[in-house]
């Protein structure tokens, strides 16, 4: 079991961590109350919640959490209805709602308490989590809709988690392999960091951060039946390594040691469903096909870079970019303003590496792999090991193969787009500024995941 006093003291921290309060365990929401009570004791609480019906140990949660807080505050429903998209518009409601209220409790999935971190505006927030779906509780960023592009933006720390397993234990089992799924990209997303830190074109690395959660990569592959299963002591350990996870992103300022290109994958597929107003599949589900595929694309990259057949770094020409993600980004908006968003970040991206001179730091890279592979190979598992894990946590691994995932086609548009959506740099970047990135790599990746997939 993860030991999370020990893992925040061993975290070092270049900011100090707001979260003051873990309460990860059965019975946890029993320290609901003693929580508000010594934060904002009598005085207005706004509880920030959607429509969803959520159980608990006695009865409906959010009833519950409300008679709870009643006998210590003076608490008020904010419900931001059905299928609540953290988007402007939802977030400048919620900010409106809650500004008379002298804390915040968030009672439901991820994007509520990302729109909840923001509304807050510094006030105490208290996060009750109602499933192990995601690893975005813990940390003081939010993932938000910017004109109808997914970004992760700066917002606050809770002041406390509350997650009770009595609670997480009664969540539909495809929220609790959504959180699998999510945590699953610990086995590539770190080396898209030390790759992008290394070559100039990312910053921060700390091996610290990039290995706290991935040193209990072998436990959560182990675990996977169980969290398959839902049992009290396997989401208790997958929530508390969700919890670091958060806790590290945190720590470390930015969402990289979680977060790479199997993220943006994600992110990219839900925007097109959001674009089409379609239910969006689970983002923890979708992260974790999206690493099987990053994983065969690492595969690839590993065999070629120790057979020296990784070619030189050549910079495209600004305006053949922005016709891209012009012609990949129109079908979603006509209105132009998400593919603006997203040249807005990847002009950043295209002009650092022409700063940091990309092709001379690639040149000393590939000539010193030798001293680089150890770190990738540390952090990057195979594609059929993670498919193995996911599929036995209920966590569908292939595109195509599984009804609560995207068809492969739309898979398939989100791999060959995901280096055009932001700023960081990741293994897909390096595969299309070296020309790797051709439509015969992307059918091998591709052939890759459906491949380990049918075992």
């Amino acid at each position: 079991m993860i030991d999370l006093s020990v893992e925040v003291r061993a975290i070092d921290a270049r900011r100090r961590l707001g979260l003051e309060r873990l309460e990860i365990g059965p019975g946890a929401l029993e320290r609901l109350e003693s929580i508000v009570a010594e934060l904002v004791a009598g005085r207005p609480v706004a509880v920030v919640a959607d429509a969803t019906v959520i159980d608990g140990p006695d009865g409906p949660l959010k009833p519950d959490v409300m008679r709870r807080l009643a006998r210590v505050a003076e608490p008020r429903l904010v419900d931001l209805g059905h299928d609540v998209l953290a988007d402007e518009d939802t977030v400048a409601t919620a900010t409106r709602l809650v500004r008379d209220a002298a804390a915040v409790v968030s009672v439901g999935s991820g994007t509520i308490t990302d729109i909840a971190k923001t509304a807050a505006g510094g006030r105490p927030l208290v996060v009750v989590q109602t499933a192990a779906s995601v690893d975005g509780y813990t940390d003081d960023q939010s993932v938000l809709l910017v004109d109808g592009v997914k970004r992760t933006t700066p917002s606050q720390w809770p002041a406390a988690l509350i997650a009770d397993t009595d609670v997480l234990c009664r969540a539909p089992q495809e929220l609790t392999s959504s959180g699998f799924g999510d945590t699953v990209s610990m086995f590539v997303a770190p080396a898209d960091w030390y790759l992008a830190d290394t070559l100039r074109m990312g910053d921060g690395w700390n091996e610290r951060h990039a290995f706290a959660a991935r040193r209990y990569g072998a436990s959560l592959l182990a675990d996977a039946e169980r969290i398959g299963r839902s049992e009290p002591s396997a989401l208790e350990r997958l929530t508390a390594l969700l919890a670091l996870r958060g806790l590290v992103m945190g720590a470390a300022g930015q969402t990289s040691p979680s977060s790479g290109m199997e993220h943006t994958i994600s992110h990219l597929l839900e925007m097109r469903a959001d674009a089409s107003g379609v239910a969006a599949a689970r983002h923890g589900r979708q992260v974790g096909a999206a690493t099987v595929l990053a994983a065969a694309l690492w595969e690839i990259l590993l065999e070629r870079l120790d057979a020296g057949e990784v070619g030189d770094v050549r910079l495209p020409d600004a305006d053949t970019v922005r016709e891209q993600i012009d012609r990949a980004f129109a079908p979603l908006d006509r209105s132009g303003g998400m593919a603006a968003e997203c040249w807005r970040d990847y002009g950043a991206k295209l002009q650092r590496a022409r700063d940091e001179d990309l092709a001379r730091r690639w040149e000393g890279f590939r000539d010193d792999w030798a001293q680089h592979r150890p770190v990738v190979a540390a952090v990057v598992a195979g594609p059929g090991e993670l498919a193995a894990a996911l599929r036995a946590a209920g966590a569908g691994p292939a595109f195509g193969g599984d009804p609560l995932l995207p068809d492969e086609s739309a898979a398939a548009w989100a791999l060959r787009a995901c280096h055009l959506m932001r700023r960081r740099f990741t293994a897909a970047d390096l595969a299309v500024y070296t020309g790797m990135w051709t439509d015969d790599l992307l059918e091998r990746v591709l052939a890759r995941a459906r491949q380990v997939a049918m075992r």
